[in-house]
């Protein structure tokens, strides 16, 4: 005889005063109803249309006096700059970019960028992308902290081109990412405008947006569930 397990409807945590609600909120429920639809109903053929736009473009103002590191890191901060936002009601963490399935009328650029994009050389080796970040030290001195502490290093490095170029490469990418979280900022702070029933969530999330790049976070004590 199958039995079925009553969950508690809230939990305990140790050193947190407000107890977790375990039961999703109906906003929240309603985000993973929405992205379990998206990933049932053909997600694995969305993309980002504007990134190969933008790495097309990316490319094809490089020159071979440019670093491989520069180049890359450029890259980074142009995606940054184009990629597309998308946000959802209910949403507590932003920043996610649109997928989509490309317009026919974009197919011709995009199949002109795929052509360019293929004269580019191999990936020459070196991380890829996959590694773990330090979030401590992110959290303990911020985005901005972390910025000046790569201009120091970049001018320490000054007479070693090697690690100069590493530094000013790290620099580009960090600030394509400042940039970025400010753009969320704003997209944030517009749905505060347009959206009243759930103005003072996205003007919150605007608020945390535009704190975090000059600023470290200030690490919040309540439970995700009940926050804003």
């Amino acid at each position: 005889m199958r039995t079925t397990l009553e969950l508690p409807e809230t939990l305990a945590i140790p050193g947190v005063e407000e107890r977790l609600r375990l039961r999703l909120p109906p906003e929240i429920a309603a985000l993973r109803e929405r992205a379990l639809a998206f990933h049932q109903g053909g997600a694995a053929a969305a993309q980002v249309p504007e990134l190969t736009l933008s790495d097309a473009r990316s490319w094809a103002a490089h020159t071979p006096a440019e670093d491989w590191l520069l180049w890359r890191a450029r890259r980074c901060a142009a995606r940054l700059t184009v990629l597309p936002l998308d946000l959802e009601p209910g949403e507590r963490l932003v920043g996610k970019p649109r997928l989509r399935l490309p317009l026919d009328s974009e197919q011709p650029a995009l199949e002109q960028a795929q052509r360019l994009l293929a004269s580019m050389p191999p990936f020459p080796g070196g991380d890829s992308g996959h590694f773990h970040p330090d979030y401590d030290k992110l959290f303990r001195v911020g985005l901005g902290g972390l910025l000046q502490e790569i201009e120091s290093r970049r001018q320490e490095a000054a007479g070693d081109l090697d690690k100069a170029t590493f530094y000013a490469a790290c620099a580009l990418a960090l600030q394509g990412m400042i940039a970025y979280v400010r753009r969320v900022a704003e997209a944030c702070q517009d749905m505060a405008r347009s959206n009243t029933p759930d103005a003072r969530r996205w003007q919150a999330l605007a608020d945390i947006c535009r704190h975090v790049p000059p600023s470290r976070p200030v690490p919040s004590t309540r439970p995700s569930s009940s926050w804003p």
